[in-house]
């Protein structure tokens, strides 16, 4: 499958491009706020808050006793608290998010007038990698779901992949035109990516010509096969051209 990576040319592009890597960035430093924000169900019943509890802090105690001592206030207090209950679990979740989750976004579009103008005013240049060169890379590849109204997520505490899953990849309507696909990682940073998987540059209308030909440059001496296009006006939609 062709996937998209719309980017600004920036001083981070060029080091990534270099190192055939890309960002996985912490969900929270996105700039739709309720992206990867959703609301949040904390209704737990107490059991589900003694597992919670038991599973995280138990092994520091040896034995149940103990850990009852410690923990049984805690656990009433939470449960017949809304307000403690609520603020305690998000910010376990926030900082689960922030340790543990890093995200990379892509388009199933190539020639997306909307992204061509977010990022650098056509300026920019969109990566084209196919995810069955890289099978191992691009696994962990997730649609984004749009809805008219967000839904209130209600996370099982062991957070589980398929809960986060949708905490993570649902937007609303407002977001429709990305037409995005997200790729995850357990935590933020840079990932190598085999310099196969990249077939294709396409450059917008604007594009720098020394940026073009350097960007063509630093390709061409990884990977031969990799093919060039420019964004052109094909009179009311944008075509590609190859160069």
């Amino acid at each position: 499958m062709e996937i998209y990576k719309y980017q600004p040319i920036s001083e981070y592009f060029w080091k990534n491009l270099i190192n055939d890597e890309l960002w996985f960035n912490n969900p929270r430093n996105f700039n739709d706020w309720y992206d990867s924000n959703l609301p949040l169900n904390f209704d737990y019943t107490r059991t589900e808050i003694e597992e919670f509890i038991k599973h995280s802090y138990y092994n520091n105690f040896g034995n149940l006793e103990r850990f009852e001592e410690m923990f049984s206030k805690d656990i009433d207090h939470l449960s017949s608290n809304k307000l403690e209950r609520e603020k305690y679990f998000k910010d376990i979740t926030d900082h689960y998010i922030n340790n543990h989750i890093g995200i990379t976004c892509f388009s199933k579009e190539g020639i997306n007038t909307g992204l061509w103008g977010y990022y650098g005013d056509n300026k920019g240049v969109c990566l084209v990698f196919d995810s069955e060169k890289d099978k191992e890379y691009f696994k962990n590849l997730y649609n984004v779901t749009y809805v008219e109204k967000l839904p209130s997520i209600k996370l099982r505490l062991e957070f589980l992949p398929d809960d986060l899953r949708d905490y993570l990849t649902i937007k609303t309507t407002n977001w429709k035109y990305e037409d995005e696909i997200r790729l995850f990682r357990h935590k933020s940073g840079n990932d190598k990516y085999d310099i196969s998987s990249l077939i294709k540059v396409i450059f917008g209308m604007k594009t720098n010509p020394k940026d073009i030909n350097k960007i063509r440059s630093i390709c061409l001496l990884k990977n031969k096969d990799i093919k060039f296009y420019r964004t052109e006006d094909g009179g009311g939609n944008f075509v590609l051209k190859e160069f």
